[in-house]
């Protein structure tokens, strides 16, 4: 019932990554394919990873994604175990073994329906791809079927390289090899400063920074293809006193919210988060004493772009009033003391919803009624946000930027035009705030406002709940 109605809401639909921030344990069990038994325990010692592939002989998107699966599959069969199980009930042996043949698959296939291995996963839109990677960990679980044997040949290549000697967990399918050599480190310091340690990445997967210019500066670029979840680094070593910061300057040319510049610790701990359309600008960051060490990326997590870049330049140590004066410096985001996203000019909405249907429909979104050409939307959020990773988007006008980028005069602001107001549903309007551009893709929203732009639409949707036998009035 929830797909059926969710298509009154305009949803977020680029495509699906794992939002989990952490891999978990996979459950180990056996399953009877039509070549045997597929333990997985046991697969595990043989493979370096296992991909589950859940489908349905009659899905579509399954049977077309199958051919890629198979010839990357045919690459790394002595590395790759690959498990295709059927959550239909009537696809029964003589079935998959007929769909196997039919579409050439090799690798491992069978029924999930005595297992019921699916129920770990949300399988309510197929394919579902599942990664177990060499420690029987879950590093991805993604919905939706893959269009090039060439995402599948990355992932394997990933997973099975030696470069992967712990569990992490993925954020969609990895890019490709890296093939920009890296700068020498005299090369990196010549454009970056003098007097620090910079080195380019050691991960194949992971592109370097080269130098470049920008203007009359000779600077340094992220080299990250447009692939989605393609990232360019730099680290940079520095050794600190008490007090000291390093600064350095720095131009984005990206889509806000999407594609970051990150500054992390050795610990990964992120000490700042930046992206959208900038010019050069300054910022410090506080080191500890002794040995320093922080990793620059840019990442590509969707390429919405001909141009998602990152530029830096000016690396230099201070220490004491010099120091301070640059911290203090670093832009101030104005704070609340709670999250809200809210429509200056809207009218909220009250319904009488004695089936409750409506949260099922909109889930925790406010209902209200916006019957401007614009609507005038505002936030405010609490201290332990970061308004350049957050993503506001409005799907109806397409708007998707950070609350960062929306700053004007001290308020979170922007305008978004609505629809028309006909009799159809498609004229519900979302307005979206998601934490991150993970929780974007997944489309888990930490606030939303569902805008209608007039009766005409208020009645539509009446009606279209009616036929599904939902009585729903709207109260005055």
């Amino acid at each position: 019932m929830k797909r059926i109605l969710s298509l009154l809401v305009l949803m977020f639909c680029l495509f699906c990554l794992s939002s989990e921030a952490e891999t978990r344990e996979m459950q180990d069990f056996t399953v009877q394919t039509l070549d045997g038994s597929f333990h997985l325990s046991e697969v595990l010692q043989e493979k370096k990873m296992v991909l589950i592939n859940f489908f349905a002989s009659w899905c579509g998107p399954c049977k077309m994604e199958f051919p890629y699966m198979e010839e990357a599959y045919k690459q790394y069969a002595d590395s790759v175990a690959v498990l295709a199980l059927s959550v239909e009930p009537n696809d029964t042996t003589d079935v998959l073994r007929s769909y196997a043949e039919e579409n050439g698959l090799s690798f491992s296939v069978g029924s999930d329906a005595v297992a019921g291995i699916s129920a770990q996963f949300d399988t309510s839109a197929i394919p579902v791809t599942v990664v177990v990677d060499r420690f029987g960990q879950i590093v991805l679980e993604e919905a939706g079927a893959r269009s090039s044997a060439d995402d599948f040949i990355h992932l394997f290549d990933y997973m099975t390289s030696d470069y992967y000697t712990k569990s992490i967990p993925l954020n969609g399918f990895p890019s490709g090899r890296a093939d920009a050599e890296s700068e020498t480190p005299e090369k990196l310091a010549e454009a970056l400063g003098e007097g620090l340690t910079f080195r380019n990445p050691e991960s194949p997967f992971v592109w370097p920074m080269k130098t470049a210019t920008d203007g009359d500066r000779l600077v340094l670029q992220s080299t990250a293809p447009l692939e989605s979840g393609a990232i360019s680094s730099l680290t940079v070593q520095v050794s600190a006193h008490e007090g000291d910061a390093l600064a350095f300057e720095y131009r984005t040319d990206s889509t806000p919210g999407v594609n970051l510049l990150t500054v992390n610790t050795a610990e990964n701990a992120p000490v700042f988060v930046f992206g959208g359309r900038s010019d050069w600008a300054g910022h410090a960051i506080s080191l500890h004493e002794g040995e320093n060490t922080l990793t620059f990326s840019f990442t590509v997590a969707l390429p919405f772009s001909q141009s998602e870049t990152a530029f830096l330049d000016s690396f230099r140590l201070l220490s004491g009033e010099e120091a301070a004066a640059a911290l203090a410096a670093n832009p101030v985001y104005p704070v609340s003391e709670q999250l809200t996203l809210h429509a200056g000019n809207a009218v909220p909405l009250s319904f009488d919803d004695p089936s409750s249907v409506l949260p099922f429909v909109f889930g925790p979104s406010e209902l209200c009624l916006v019957e401007d050409p614009t609507a005038r939307i505002t936030l405010t959020l609490p201290e332990n946000v970061d308004p350049h990773q957050m993503v506001f988007y409005a799907p109806y006008s397409g708007t998707l930027t950070s609350p960062a980028a929306m700053l004007t005069d001290g308020t979170y602001s922007i305008e978004v035009a609505m629809p028309a107001d006909d009799a159809s549903t498609s004229a519900i309007a979302n307005v979206l705030l998601y934490a991150s551009i993970e929780d974007a893709m997944d489309d888990n929203p930490i606030q939303s406002l569902t805008v209608f732009p007039g009766r005409k639409s208020i009645d539509a949707l009446i009606s279209y709940l009616a036929g599904y036998g939902f009585t729903v009035s709207l109260k005055d």
